[in-house]
């Protein structure tokens, strides 16, 4: 039976997470959830359109319902960053949307850096999955798609670091060396009662990855000092805990054949990161795992609507647009 370095580094430790890919679970994937890789949307209410000033295609609020919150950007995007909404990313659809409904098959709802990205993430998928009735070679996307700016929260797995007490921030070479040739297979994380066997293989792995980022402590000049039988006590401090992106091949899947991506996408919310920096077709994908981490960048982010997953509820707009939501939603912008 292969190990997890089989999986993970097919043809060594250079390799990367590459290559974690099989067309069985692929089919059953597609089969599974006829969405294929976009992810879905609950309807809205014409909320979103695309009037000539504002071609990313959204109503853009100036007041909540009841007035209670001021709507200008400045204090709205104050509000998203108190929240924790900080990161700007776009989602390309062919739908207006209040919800976003997260892909089983990806097991996320994914966003990407740039407008353009979210164009190609969106017809590679369709291409993939004709379930969609998308295109099926290099064709744009169809009119009317919408661009959608939105904002997210949270930790990225791939973007921030690995939990701080994963490693030191000084050790020796000697104690770098032992960890680098098999003592990082002894490791354990803490608190890790809650892991399985394969998630703590994973977290192994992924400390592995990070404790090559070590440098020395001391200027080269003093090297000369731990040289000979003194090199292991040569201090060495910790660099960057950021982990690499992870293939797609290695993120997407769910029933047979997929026990190591499910296993993967639960290690990476045991640790408390709200998604993961993926690379597919749209470059570096962020796929987020709850909706209530996603909010349009024209909400009125209220926090006491911080844990909604509806990202645009009762929103009145700039624009004459002020009642399409209806009565019946007389509650104030998420």
């Amino acid at each position: 039976m292969p190990g997890l370095l089989d999986y993970l580094y097919p043809k060594g430790w250079g390799g990367g997470l590459l290559g974690y890919g099989n067309a069985a679970a692929d089919q059953v994937g597609i089969d599974q959830e006829r969405a294929g890789l976009l992810s879905q949307g609950l309807p809205g209410q014409a909320i979103m359109h695309k009037p000539m000033d504002n071609p990313m295609g959204f109503a853009m609020g100036t007041s909540n319902v009841g007035g209670k919150l001021p709507m200008d950007s400045a204090s709205r995007m104050a509000r998203a960053t108190e929240a924790g909404f900080g990161q700007e990313l776009y989602h390309a659809t062919p739908y207006d949307i209040r919800q976003f409904v997260p892909s089983k098959w990806r097991g996320a709802t994914y966003l990407a850096d740039s407008p353009e990205g979210a164009r190609r993430g969106a017809v590679a998928g369709a291409q993939e999955h004709p379930a969609l009735g998308g295109p099926t070679g290099d064709a744009p996307l169809a009119d009317g798609w919408n661009i959608m700016p939105v904002r997210a929260r949270g930790k990225i797995f791939g973007q921030d670091p690995l939990p701080n007490d994963w490693l030191p921030e000084s050790m020796t070479y000697g104690q770098w060396r032992q960890e680098r040739t098999g003592g990082w297979k002894d490791w354990n994380p803490p608190n890790s009662e809650n892991l399985t066997a394969r998630q703590k293989e994973l977290a192994r792995f992924y400390r592995h990855e990070v404790l090559g980022n070590y440098s020395e402590a001391v200027p080269e000049s003093e090297f000369y000092k731990y040289s000979g039988a003194t090199e292991g006590d040569l201090p060495l401090k910790r660099g960057s805990m950021i982990p690499k992106d992870i293939s797609y091949e290695s993120f997407e899947g769910i029933g047979d054949g997929s026990a190591f991506q499910e296993e993967l996408r639960g290690l990476i919310q045991k640790l408390g990161y709200s998604g993961a920096k993926v690379s597919d077709e749209s470059g570096a994908a962020t796929a987020i795992f709850d909706p209530k981490n996603i909010r349009s960048r024209f909400a009125a982010f209220d926090p006491s609507k911080k844990d909604s997953s509806d990202i645009l509820a009762g929103i009145a707009g700039a624009l004459g647009l002020t009642g399409l939501l209806g009565a019946q939603e007389g509650e104030q912008t998420q």
